[in-house]
């Protein structure tokens, strides 16, 4: 590419691995990406009737994505890599 300005793509990390006790969804090791479980779930057809304690663990893991944002939102300014904001999430 021939390029006319000062501004230039930074270099791309390497890929981190990911611990061999984290199991890999199917669709990373399709090649499309295809969710093959998901998509034959039976949930992609009904609606759960959920328990109080189900809903209190869907509240708990919404609150820890909640407070995952709230900590990239944290360290967010110009210049910064997503490797960076990684490490802090």
């Amino acid at each position: 590419y021939n390029w006319t300005g000062a501004l230039r793509p930074f270099p791309i990390a390497p890929p981190r691995t990911v611990p061999s006790s984290i199991p890999r969804p199917d669709y990373a090791d399709h090649p499309d990406g295809y969710p093959t479980g998901e998509m034959e779930s039976k949930q992609q057809n009904s609606v759960p009737c959920r328990s109080a304690a189900s809903l209190a663990g869907l509240r708990a893991a919404c609150l820890l994505g909640r407070q995952a944002l709230d900590a990239a939102a944290r360290v967010i300014r110009p210049g910064i890599l997503a490797d960076d904001i990684d490490k802090v999430v």
